[in-house]
């Protein structure tokens, strides 16, 4: 109570002081709604103006707050927390002290995966652009490149806009790539694997052929050495059958976009084959283990299999 009574103060200070309280009772749902309530417009209009060095304490308690609020079950402003989205985008892209970029991250992940609307409200206010252009700027293997990199894996997969993205955000994905196979070669974590499931679904699209044509022309290859190193670690793992049936299928992706060259740099870590046999026969032989165990709905995946220019698939 009490800090709602601060929060509906005409004082600069006890507002703050209230934001300030309001922050700590994370576990309080009924308060955190009340204090969502209470603030209402003139805390979207904070979030939105609070730009300047000194307003950075003020904001993380308006984002804090905030990230909070979404962790609330069934609220029901929940709308009303899917409207501050944008604000928080508009945040990130003006840039802000790490502990408030962490506190915005977590706000878009937990509103865009769990309320209705969230993820198409991300995606329309052009959350692909803004998390892929803030992304050069995260940590490696950092919480909030992890929730960047779901997020945007979440918009690719979860929403029937699949086309849409590769002609609206054609700079945006190859930047992408050039990123997230960073991670994927450094990285030995989960994070891992969501870069995997990432890669593997953004370049095998049928919609991604500009996106392949954008990656050929780059004179950095640092991108397709990641990639293959990521997937030699990926294939020693005997026990991710599922991450390898992704990494097959991000090496064919591979073999279309470099050509069959890629085949022959690329280890064979499991002795399946050796390593000069093209790539199409290790897929076949090791893809009927892979559904063996796990009734993954992607056979029919193996029924439309393409030939890598050049290679010999026969």
């Amino acid at each position: 109570m009490e800090a709602i009574n601060m929060l509906r103060s005409k004082s600069e200070e006890k507002r703050t002081l209230g934001l300030i309280k309001a922050s700590k009772l994370c576990n309080d749902h009924a308060m955190l709604t009340r204090v969502f309530d209470t603030v209402g417009a003139r805390f979207l209009d904070r979030l939105v103006n609070s730009g300047s060095d000194d307003d950075q304490v003020v904001l993380y308690e308006d984002v804090d707050v905030l990230r909070a609020i979404s962790c609330v079950p069934e609220s029901e402003s929940s709308q009303e927390i899917v409207s501050m989205i944008p604000c928080l985008l508009d945040i990130l892209k003006r840039g802000a002290c790490s502990a408030i970029t962490d506190a915005c991250y977590q706000f878009l992940f937990l509103v865009s995966t769990t309320l209705h609307n969230g993820l198409a409200t991300l995606y329309e206010y052009n959350g692909v652009s803004v998390l892929v252009s803030c992304m050069a700027s995260l940590p490696d293997g950092s919480c909030s490149l992890n929730l960047a990199i779901r997020l945007v894996k979440s918009m690719l997969c979860d929403l029937p806009v699949e086309d849409r993205i590769y002609k609206e955000f054609p700079s945006e994905l190859s930047q992408l790539v050039i990123i997230t196979t960073r991670q994927f070669a450094l990285l030995h974590n989960g994070l891992k694997f969501e870069v995997l499931q990432l890669l593997s679904t953004l370049l095998s699209s049928e919609y991604a052929s500009p996106l392949h044509d954008a990656l050929r022309l780059m004179s950095n290859e640092d991108w397709s050495t990641n990639i293959r190193f990521g997937i030699e670690a990926v294939l020693r793992n005997r026990d991710a059958s599922t991450e390898n049936f992704h990494a097959l299928v991000l090496a064919e992706s591979l073999m279309w976009i470099l050509g069959e060259k890629v085949a022959l740099e690329l280890q064979n870590p499991m002795n399946l084959i050796p390593k000069t046999l093209h790539y199409r026969k290790l897929f076949n032989l090791y893809i009927p283990k892979v559904l063996e165990q796990n009734d993954i709905g992607l056979v029919k995946f193996s029924a439309s299999l393409r030939c890598p220019p050049h290679a010999d698939c026969s």
